[in-house]
């Protein structure tokens, strides 16, 4: 089994920070995943994945949930 490396992350979703979370990666992978889309209101969000330790690193979506589409 290969060495576990913790890391530090957060979402924050339409600007609500939703804390500091804590993953695992084990062989140098991990999927990390949050609530699907589905629980999105209809208009326009942003998600932010921001990674804290290690290599620091941002990823931002922006998107428009549609009336029809809920």
């Amino acid at each position: 089994m290969g060495r576990k490396v913790e890391y530090g992350y957060r979402w924050i979703v339409d600007g609500q920070d939703e804390g500091w979370k804590t993953g695992y990666l084990y062989q140098g992978t991990d999927k990390n995943m949050r609530n699907p889309l589905g629980a999105f209101d209809p208009g326009k969000h942003t998600v932010v994945f921001r990674l804290l330790s290690g290599v620091k690193a941002t990823k931002r979506l922006s998107f428009t949930v549609c009336d029809a589409c809920t």
